[in-house]
């Protein structure tokens, strides 16, 4: 991702936390805004980590804070503190979940990645493995048996013993 595109998307989710924050106090108390507070904390977590999906949880609910106590006058100020304390955790858990779901998938592509590595390399093996030799009198003649053990699981080093998963291809 390239430093412009990154730069906007960080202005983008910090100006739209702030202004849905804002919109969200001049409208009262609509679940239908709230929720789109959301939008930014996700978006800033999913390209940024759990840390920038923290600072936008952290600068919406501030921004919510300082919007109620500059609109509102009318002595409310401990139910305000409340509603965003709640605010607050309901965008850092939002946060917290989209790191640990995006870790998960980056887990899920990175196995993914590695059995198609696997199957490459079986089926490279088994294309060499199973190379026909012309022996007497036009039959194919396999002489001895041939074992080729590969170690698989993403670069686990024969060293590791057991551990590692081993595969073996025998020639009849």
């Amino acid at each position: 991702m390239s430093r412009v595109t990154r730069a906007l998307i960080v202005a983008t989710t910090l100006i739209v936390a702030v202004a849905i924050g804002i919109a969200d106090v001049s409208t009262g108390y609509l679940p239908e805004i709230t929720i789109f507070i959301l939008v930014p904390v996700i978006a800033g977590t999913y390209y940024f980590g759990f840390k920038f999906g923290f600072l936008v949880a952290i600068i919406a609910a501030s921004s919510e804070l300082v919007a109620h106590l500059i609109l509102e006058t009318d002595g409310r100020h401990a139910e305000i503190i409340v509603s965003t304390i709640s605010h607050t955790f309901i965008y850092i858990l939002t946060a917290a979940l989209i790191a640990m779901l995006v870790k998960q998938l980056d887990t899920i592509s990175g196995l993914e990645e590695q059995r198609s590595n696997d199957l490459a390399m079986e089926k490279q093996g088994k294309a060499t493995v199973n190379a026909p030799t012309n022996g007497r009198n036009g039959t194919v003649v396999i002489g001895c048996k041939l074992a080729i053990t590969g170690v698989q699981g993403g670069g686990k080093s024969k060293s590791e013993g057991h551990s590692a998963v081993r595969r073996q291809w025998h020639w009849r």
